[in-house]
């Protein structure tokens, strides 16, 4: 019990930490912005008022937030990313280990599959609960489609798996609940599963998002290889980009 209120401690903190890092980030690209780059200040406060007064987020809104989106996901996530990887090789228990190549090809191929299910399972969804769905998607139309990748594709499955897989279940991994008739690494899959879902704030996304989460969640407890639900979250995100480009007209 004592290693499970440490390894909690240790996992929340590093859930603060990419939170205040986050918000800094964004905080000074902000106010980089304002104070370097004309008539940005004037285009986010009529954003703004336009949405209050249309009681809904514009295209407009959308332009600003991209523009802000782009460094601020780029700079967080680096700056989260790289100092834990690096740190996690010292220690004798790694987060990273190299993956079998048979692993790589059966993850890599179940990831396209489920990606291949999603996008199938949209085509359901009432337009009326799509079209929120959508607009939130617009954001990462600022972006140029190598930002695409290289942020969502890639850092950000990253940060996530070390966020939600590795930091929610980890305390879970030597604990043994005594109500429930479950191992506590199935506890922390579920948690992490529900916390990944509410995360993407949708319910369009949030669905499916508690359903990978599991998935990513029993791929990593297999072997607590990280580096594996990074190679299926990356693929899964990876490949709905380049699906994107194809569907596009």
């Amino acid at each position: 019990m004592k290693n499970f209120f440490k390894n909690s401690a240790k996992s929340i903190g590093l859930i603060v930490l990419y939170i205040l890092v986050q918000g800094l980030v964004v905080l000074g690209v902000m106010l980089f912005y304002v104070k370097f780059v004309d008539g940005f200040w004037t285009d986010l406060v009529n954003a703004i008022d336009n949405d209050f007064a249309s009681n809904t987020v514009n295209a407009a809104s959308m332009a600003v937030m991209g523009r802000i989106l782009v460094p601020s996901m780029l700079i967080s996530d680096l700056l989260i990313t790289i100092p834990v990887v690096l740190f996690s090789k010292k220690k004798k228990d790694k987060i990273i280990k190299k993956i079998q190549i048979n692993k790589f090809f059966i993850i890599v191929l179940l990831s396209l599959g489920l990606n291949i299910i999603i996008d199938l399972l949209l085509n359901f969804v009432p337009s009326d609960i799509l079209s929120s769905y959508q607009e939130l998607m617009s954001v990462t139309d600022e972006m140029a489609f190598w930002q695409q990748m290289i942020i969502i594709g890639i850092l950000a499955p990253i940060v996530e798996e070390l966020l939600f897989r590795y930091a929610f279940i980890r305390p879970f991994r030597n604990y043994k609940p005594k109500l429930l008739k479950c191992s506590g690494v199935t506890v922390g899959i579920v948690l992490s599963a529900i916390s990944f879902g509410i995360a993407h704030g949708n319910i369009v996304q949030s669905s499916y998002a508690f359903v990978l989460g599991l998935i990513l969640g029993y791929i990593y407890t297999r072997d607590f290889n990280l580096s594996e639900s990074i190679l299926m979250h990356i693929t899964i995100n990876s490949s709905s980009l380049i699906l994107g480009i194809l569907k596009a007209p």
